[in-house]
């Protein structure tokens, strides 16, 4: 559509070959294997011919890459402050040109030394993201419960979480199931609707959700606790947009994030949000709340995430329940600054244009 021929590859997942995702092949590339990504880049692009690599992983990943000598574009994330060291060091060693995906990045980039350039935050399609029945709210929110299976009349507090490293706590689900219990206990009507890849937290060491709903308090029936049946075949876009309009709010006061995706999609479908007054979560709240919170030292990545406040939370919640229909519209309205099409247009055409290149240091 824009005149870019795009070759994806992916690691994780992909040992076992070549597959087709919306009409792209996606080549593996070996994980873990020094060198490999540089060694596939030099074997399949025409890099005298202008071709570019666009790597979307975390920075430290790209270490023993081989990237030297290829026009390489790192669309980088860091949620903690200050950045991760062994993210930066590896940018330096392969000489890759940092992309931050939010000014919170950019931010630690220049205090790192780095060119921090112009974010590109990360796009969507918002004619999936979007209400379900054109601008009709109510009608949207009632179509997307019919199709869950949740009570029309409930005020459906949600959140998205990728349940992992429960010691660290990223996507603060304690601090938010402390938060709405007792409005639940108060109010029958106040449902919290979690989306989760893992109830238990038995891949990644995450949290046992149903028993920490339970210790905090919440309602065994105001809760529901959702998960893709098979954890190969993750819930698609459109799936998504539906649980993301049966919502009221989604709360997503993350420890940190340098770009969190469900704040956009959310919002594109209509949905106010709740997130943390840290990292690059502000920048994403059109219509919503942002809460406070205790700052706290993570030893292992030797920098600072965020704890937030339980009672701020609960707040915003109630703001939330407040809030009238206006927040749908200005919600769309602001979501319209992530369209990808718009994104790849204006601003990535730019940057693979550049010839500024970094050297290994």
């Amino acid at each position: 559509e824009q005149g870019v021929e795009v070759l994806i590859t992916a690691a994780s997942g992909m040992e076992g070959g070549t597959v087709s995702w919306e009409g792209f092949e996606v080549h593996a590339v070996p994980s873990g294997v020094h060198g490999a990504l540089g060694g596939f880049v030099r074997k399949n692009l025409n890099l005298d011919g202008g071709d570019r690599l666009i790597t979307l992983v975390d920075a430290w990943r790209l270490r023993g890459q081989d990237l030297i000598g290829i026009p390489t574009l790192a669309w980088t994330n860091f949620e903690t402050e200050p950045a991760s060291r062994r993210g930066l060091e590896a940018l330096r060693t392969e000489a890759a040109r940092p992309i931050p995906s939010s000014q919170f990045v950019a931010d630690l980039l220049i205090a790192a030394g780095l060119e921090g350039g112009h974010p590109i935050p990360h796009g969507i399609d918002r004619t999936v993201f979007s209400p379900l029945r054109g601008m009709d709210r109510s009608m949207s929110r009632d179509l997307a419960r019919n199709a869950l299976g949740l009570p029309r009349d409930s005020f459906i507090v949600g959140m998205v979480v990728s349940n992992a490293q429960g010691s660290l706590n990223r996507k603060s689900v304690p601090e938010v199931a402390l938060a709405i219990a007792p409005i639940a206990r108060r109010d029958p009507r106040v449902l919290l609707y979690i989306h989760t890849n893992d109830l238990y937290g038995s891949v990644a060491q995450g949290l046992d959700l149903p028993l920490l709903m339970a210790q905090a308090g919440v309602p065994a029936d105001q809760v529901v606790l959702s998960s893709a049946h098979d954890p190969l075949k993750p819930v698609d876009d459109r799936a998504m947009s539906v649980r993301y309009n049966a919502l009221d709010v989604l709360c997503q006061p993350s420890a940190g994030e340098g770009f969190c995706i469900p704040l956009v999609e959310a919002q594109s479908c209509g949905v106010p949000v709740i997130a943390s007054q840290f990292s690059a979560q502000p920048e994403q709240v059109g219509p919503g709340w942002v809460v406070g919170g205790q700052r706290r030292w993570i030893p292992e990545m030797d920098a600072t995430v965020v704890t937030p406040s339980v009672q701020e939370i609960g707040d915003a919640i109630e703001m939330a329940r407040q809030a009238g229909p206006g927040v749908f519209l200005e919600a769309v309205r602001f979501s319209e600054r992530y369209d990808a099409r718009v994104l790849l247009a204006d601003q990535w055409k730019e940057a693979l244009g550049s010839e500024s290149w970094p050297t290994s240091q």
